[in-house]
């Protein structure tokens, strides 16, 4: 009996470890970035134009309808020669 209450223990230790899991890596990943990488910019290339994005979505919205694609399936749009 002993044998499966310490197996018990171990298994709801191993539960609670698991689910302390991403806040560790999270407060891991803060304590080790630079302060500087905070300040700066993310990126060093200019933000695109919002016609653009427009267009972009516009095309992956008529090709995922034309498509029948599965909501959060992939979307290959091959290029015909």
């Amino acid at each position: 009996m002993s044998v499966v209450f310490g197996g018990l223990s171990l298994t709801a230790l191993l539960i609670v470890s698991i689910n302390r899991m991403p806040v560790l890596a999270r407060t891991l990943s803060h304590r080790f970035e630079a302060p500087d990488a905070q300040l700066s910019p993310t990126s060093a290339e200019p933000p695109l134009d919002p016609e653009i994005v427009v267009v972009i979505a516009t095309v992956i919205e008529v090709e995922h309808r034309l498509h029948h694609a599965e909501h959060g399936g992939r979307l290959t749009i091959s290029r015909q020669a």
